[in-house]
């Protein structure tokens, strides 16, 4: 990572990329850098605050911040929910959830390395890091935050870290999947039919050792078929024009941001397909699209059914169900999925 004498060479060309419309993930990368370098970078030059690792603390001082932009992210897309956190929800130290009608997460702190608070006069934000250096969430200021719950946020947690003490980055190791011929595929069928809930499917999923996408493809028609990789543009209209509220979930390494409800502006722009309403906005990165599925899992409430988007690494990007509050699956969501075009896997 580089030294503080470099800090300024680096904001001042990431300032330059900035100017060009580069969004600091992409900058990032173009310096050589991940993003979390870039913002100890900011750090290094007073334009952030390095924070202490204590994450569910900073968490439960959120909900004081009033109205703010939830933003989580993967390589391919991004979500952003603006509203007030409620207090997360931690059953053990690694794992939370904050839940609310409009900000909604699933935590996993273990994933959690290193956090800063950028404190530019305008826009300001809380961002936390992945081992690799990729943002796991981000919070960040709308009109109505708090300045100055968010300045003694930054006051209590700040870090005493020297300025110019490098991040440990660890590069993210991916697991090749398990050969196909290992798997006892009556004894995964008969799992997947047992399940009585949704998430039943990631143990199933560990107990067999299958990667995501693997586990899809070994279940068989009738549990997941594929259908053409840009279903989720006919899908996000039709829900959009009929008024069939989803759920959208978006996950980051260490953390995933669900939208629940209905949406209504959908449109393409600049190589994102996008859902740009007034507190939620999706965008899609459509050129890493490869594979989509429709998923048909058994539940005690009957098949619950999701449309997944995948890249070209077999990596999940989103992931779209019908609205639900327990019970039966909403036959208006169904319908929709029953109409995307089915592709034969070459």
């Amino acid at each position: 990572m580089q030294t503080t004498a470099r800090s300024g060479e680096v904001v001042e060309r990431w300032k330059r990329l900035s100017e060009q419309g580069v969004r600091r993930r992409d900058a990032a990368r173009r310096l050589g850098l991940s993003e979390a370098e870039l913002v100890l970078a900011l750090a290094q030059e007073g334009e952030a605050q390095r924070l202490r690792p204590e994450w569910q603390a900073i968490l439960e001082s959120v909900p004081s911040l009033g109205p703010v932009m939830a933003l989580t992210r993967n390589d391919a897309c991004v979500i952003e929910k603006t509203g007030t956190y409620h207090a997360p929800e931690f059953g053990n130290a690694h794992v939370g959830q904050v839940t609310g009608p409009e900000i909604d997460l699933r935590i996993f702190l273990r994933y959690w390395s290193s956090g800063f608070a950028l404190t530019g006069p305008e826009r300001y934000s809380l961002e936390f890091f992945a081992p690799n250096g990729d943002a796991v969430h981000k919070i960040i200021n709308r009109d109505e935050t708090s300045r100055d719950a968010f300045d003694r946020i930054v006051t209590r947690f700040a870090a005493e870290t020297p300025a110019g003490e490098p991040l440990a980055i660890v590069p993210k190791v991916t697991q090749p999947e398990r050969p196909d011929v290992e798997i006892d595929l009556s004894a995964y069928h008969g799992a997947l039919a047992a399940m009585s809930n949704t998430h039943d499917f990631f143990g199933v999923m560990r107990r067999f050792g299958l990667a995501r996408e693997q586990a899809l493809r070994l279940g068989g028609p009738a549990f997941a078929v594929r259908v053409a990789p840009a279903s989720y543009r006919a899908m996000l209209l039709v829900a959009a024009e009929r008024g069939v509220p989803i759920m959208a979930f978006v996950g980051s390494e260490g953390c995933i941001e669900i939208h629940t409800g209905p949406i209504h502006l959908v449109q393409e722009r600049d190589g994102y397909f996008n859902v740009l309403d007034r507190s939620f906005n999706l965008h899609l990165l459509e050129r890493p699209v490869e594979r989509a599925w429709v998923v048909r899992k058994p539940t005690q409430s009957g098949i619950i059914s999701s449309l997944e988007i995948f890249d070209a690494r077999g990596d999940l990007i989103v992931q779209f169900f019908g609205e639900r509050h327990g019970g039966p699956e909403r036959e208006d969501w169904r319908g929709l999925l029953a109409q995307l075009p089915q592709e034969i896997a070459g």
